[in-house]
């Protein structure tokens, strides 16, 4: 009994050694705010470890892998802190949930027909790739400028530019480009060549993170700490997109307020689906 509880006192000194540690670096190369940001989301995470340990029925669920639990884990963003995020088990995060809901509900015949997709700038969890490919005879390419994040995808890849894609107009049944046009400060050229590489008829998936309270979007003279130029309003984003037939998709438009609260899916969330007429 007492060897359990050294062990268990120790775990949790060394927990709370490592979470000073990590707000003392942070609080020296981005302030005390940042550090506070840190120590916040540690203790968040943790809690909602302890309370998995005596959770009795599971309050939120991951559609992405089938995992039921307590909360999302929270992000932290350096400088903003973000609670029900990432998914202990898969790592997916709010708009994963909310793509996968809605594709298997809405457009899974739609990706069924599909041939080729390209999926820009994958994430390294490979939570999209699951949820685009799902059992189906997809040929799905993965691009992105970095040759790290390639590492370990499967499937053809290629490195390039999504301004300049190296490909043939119309080569594409649908594109994934999901929390990407924030890094790009020619974003309209990006989107320009989303739409030239999509066959007619083809789909893009189109998210990006808005900032609250701004009326229009603006960029940043030099990228924020997590690399965002791009301001984006939620206002005036759909304009970005009018080569497209775009339909924009919030999750009250096709969640319960139920569901919303189980998949923990933010009103910020929005898809934006453009078809190329």
């Amino acid at each position: 009994m007492f060897a359990e509880l050294r062990k268990k006192t120790g775990k949790l000194l060394a927990f709370g050694a490592g979470v000073c540690r990590g707000a003392l670096r942070r609080a020296r190369y981005c302030g005390w705010k940042s550090a506070w940001i840190h120590v916040r989301a540690a203790l968040t995470d943790f809690y909602i470890r302890q309370r998995e340990k005596a959770m009795r029925a599971p309050r939120v669920e991951c559609p992405c892998c089938g995992w039921t639990g307590y909360d999302f884990y929270s992000m932290d963003g350096v400088f903003f802190y973000l609670p029900h995020v990432h998914c202990p088990q898969c790592r997916g995060c709010e708009r994963h949930r909310m793509l996968q809901l809605y594709i298997s509900r809405h457009d899974a015949a739609l990706l069924e027909r599909a041939g080729c997709v390209l999926h820009v700038a994958p994430d390294r969890e490979g939570n999209l790739r699951a949820l685009i490919e799902h059992g189906r005879r997809l040929r799905v390419f993965a691009t992105d400028m970095q040759p790290r994040m390639l590492e370990g995808q499967p499937g053809p890849r290629f490195l390039s530019d999504v301004r300049r894609l190296p490909v043939k107009s119309g080569s594409f049944d649908a594109v994934f480009c999901i929390h990407v046009l924030e890094h790009i400060r020619e974003d309209k050229a990006a989107i320009a060549e989303l739409h030239r590489i999509l066959r007619p008829g083809g789909v893009a998936y189109i998210m990006a993170p808005f900032v609250p309270g701004i009326s229009a979007s603006y960029a940043r003279d030099e990228p924020d700490p997590i690399d965002h130029i791009w301001m984006y309003a939620t206002n005036d984003f759909k304009h970005r997109l009018n080569c497209f037939q775009v339909e924009e998709i919030t999750p009250k438009s096709f969640l319960s307020p139920a569901e919303i609260r189980r998949h923990r899916i933010p009103d910020r969330e929005i898809i934006y689906r453009c078809v190329k007429g």
